[in-house]
C-alpha cells in the first residue's frame, strides 16, 4: 500500500458529522445528569429537614444536630415502609 493510498484509508484522526453529534449528545446527556444529580441532593435536604427536624425547607441541615434521640434511626425506616403499605393497598 503506498503512502497516498494510507492516507485516503487511515483516518484514526478525522472528524465527521458524526462524531459532531456524539459530542452533542454526550454534552446534553452530561448537562442532564448534572441537573439530576442537583435534584436529587435538593431532595435528600428536603428529607432531612422534614424527618429529623419536621420543616418543609431546602436548607442545608446536618442530622448530628436533631433532638430525636435513638428514634431518629427509625426515620428513614418508618418512611419507607409508609410508602410500601400506600402502593400495596
Amino acid at each position: 500500500m503506498s503512502r497516498a493510498e494510507a492516507s485516503d484509508t487511515l483516518r484514526d484522526y478525522s472528524a465527521d458529522n458524526r462524531m459532531l453529534l456524539i459530542s452533542g449528545l454526550a454534552a446534553v446527556l452530561g448537562g442532564a445528569g448534572a441537573v439530576l444529580a442537583w435534584t436529587l441532593l435538593e431532595l435528600i435536604r428536603l428529607a432531612t429537614n422534614v424527618f429529623y427536624y419536621h420543616r418543609f425547607s431546602f436548607v442545608d441541615a446536618s442530622p448530628a444536630f436533631h433532638t430525636l434521640g435513638w428514634k431518629a434511626a427509625l426515620a428513614p425506616v418508618i418512611w419507607v415502609g409508609e410508602g410500601s403499605r400506600t402502593r400495596d393497598a
